[in-house]
């Protein structure tokens, strides 16, 4: 059975901070008309899937902004996994969250069509300001999925331990971004418990460029990388 890839629960446990003042370098791409591809490696560098998203409006309103975007997810042969998704980012007063359907742009999304979910924690933010060293708050997050009042499962991740490790220029097939080096540990309960330690690239005004997941021998068990990226 293929690996579900949870590149989407990791990027939007995410909520990136900005100036209040531009929330387009905030990290996270707000830009109208933007497109970016995620693509999904295993850990020998075949490609499981990927993701596809277009930003297709973005409303401001003072210091708040929301941006609307339309994301496909496909198999390692291009063809999608069923119709394209909707959901909404929006940026007020600095601080970038997503709503809960961009968890869900995962493997996993099809089955968990139409089910109840709820969602809660104290999540995570990156600070405008990062520096080499710097440690950043730990989160968690509960997700329960249910129908008819009943919650058939409940998702649990943990994680601690963020640090910045540094900043560098990272290039990858979408090209050479400006980004931050931050690392954590993963505590996640999703059926079974797995502990992951994830390393995360991420740039301002673009989001996350690319993210390795090694489990707890320190084996790489996977990684995703931006691939395309139009602004």
């Amino acid at each position: 059975m293929k690996k579900v890839s949870w590149t989407g629960v990791f990027v939007v446990l995410f909520f990136g901070a900005a100036s209040a003042q531009d929330c387009s370098q905030s990290f996270y791409a707000m830009k109208e008309g933007t497109k970016y591809t995620l693509s999904h490696f295993n850990e020998k560098g075949k490609l499981q899937s990927s993701s596809e998203s277009v930003l297709k409006s973005v409303k401001a309103n003072g210091s708040v902004y929301e941006a609307n975007i339309e994301a496909t997810m496909k198999k390692e042969n291009g063809k999608p996994m069923g119709e394209p998704r909707n959901f909404v980012v929006k940026c007020e007063n600095g601080i970038v969250k997503m709503d809960i359907n961009s968890m869900f742009m995962t493997d996993m999304g099809a089955p968990m069509k139409g089910m109840e979910m709820t969602i809660s924690g104290t999540g995570i933010s990156i600070p405008a300001t990062l520096s080499e060293g710097q440690t950043l708050d730990s989160g968690s997050t509960e997700i329960k999925v249910g129908s008819g009042g009943m919650t058939f499962m409940t998702m649990k991740f943990d994680i601690t331990n963020r640090k910045v490790e540094k900043k560098e220029s990272l290039t990858v097939a979408a090209g050479t971004f400006d980004c931050y080096k931050i690392s954590y540990d993963m505590d996640m309960k999703v059926l079974v418990k797995k502990n992951l330690h994830v390393v995360q690239w991420m740039s301002p005004g673009v989001g996350m460029v690319k993210s390795q997941n090694f489990n707890s021998k320190g084996e790489l068990e996977g990684y995703s990388e931006l691939t395309k990226f139009e602004k």
